[in-house]
């Protein structure tokens, strides 16, 4: 289950931020083979130990389960049936962006 029972908290789901940000990056960093071991961007606190070291690239194409708490289990049963499979699936899906835009907006909605 992935505890998302309101709109809120759907928007604000550090799994769909994290892939939006590595997305982010994937296409707008400089792309190199590999980020360096001492970057000064360090988000290992987010991956999986295999892709702590991978470009943003290669993290964008991987497995959902390269998140640091998605588990090959949950990837498989959960995120599988929203069709999410990789980074850039979670990152696209329409779901958390409707969700995202819904709070966006509401905040600005007239009384």
């Amino acid at each position: 289950q992935l505890n998302l029972p309101t709109i809120d908290k759907m928007a604000t789901c550090k799994y769909y931020h994290i892939a939006k940000a590595i997305q982010v990056m994937a296409e707008t960093a400089e792309v190199t083979n590999d980020r360096p071991t001492l970057s000064t961007m360090n988000i290992d606190q987010a991956l999986d130990k295999a892709y702590e070291t991978q470009s943003f690239q290669d993290i964008l194409h991987a497995p959902v389960s390269a998140l640091q708490g998605i588990t090959d289990e949950k990837a498989q049963t959960l995120w599988k049936t929203l069709g999410v499979h990789t980074v850039q699936d979670l990152a696209n899906l329409k779901y958390f962006h409707w969700a995202e835009s819904i709070v966006t907006l509401g905040k600005y909605e007239g009384k």
